[in-house]
């Protein structure tokens, strides 16, 4: 989708979506508070207006003399993720997650009941324990 300078979709393959104004959501603020035209945005997991629980990918965009002029957007959704993911867990007892940086899960395999959309940024989880680590990996 391509959002204008004040958030309302004006080209969508969703021709539903047009019209429609998303200055509220965090890939439209996120971009606008960057203005970085190299930067790529992802936020954090949600559900669209369509009802898909998604990750959507922001570009800030400008015109040939700099000023902003609006965000293009792309939705990740979870099918898409779903060989990257199921490839992880090489035994039973094994489970893996797609998690954003801020701690929302956004995919699961096996698939768990409740576990997509749940926050793990509390300090004590496994998940904030490897970020505030600073590895790529731990075991």
């Amino acid at each position: 989708a391509i959002l204008d300078s004040q958030g309302t979709i004006r080209a969508s393959n969703r021709s539903e979506l047009v019209g429609l104004n998303f200055v509220d959501r965090y890939y439209y603020q996120r971009a606008k508070e960057l203005a970085n035209p190299s930067a790529l945005i992802l936020s954090p997991p949600f559900v669209t207006k369509l009802g898909t629980y998604t990750v959507n990918a922001s570009k800030y965009i400008v015109d040939s003399s700099g000023g902003f002029v609006g965000v293009a957007v792309a939705s990740l959704e979870p099918v898409y993720f779903e060989p990257l993911i199921k490839a992880v867990p090489y035994s039973e007892d094994m489970w893996g997650h797609l998690v954003h940086s801020q701690g929302v899960v956004f995919l699961t395999a096996p698939e768990k009941i409740n576990v997509a959309g749940k926050n793990l940024s509390n300090p004590e989880t496994l998940f904030s324990k490897h970020i505030k680590s600073g590895n790529i990996s731990n075991i």
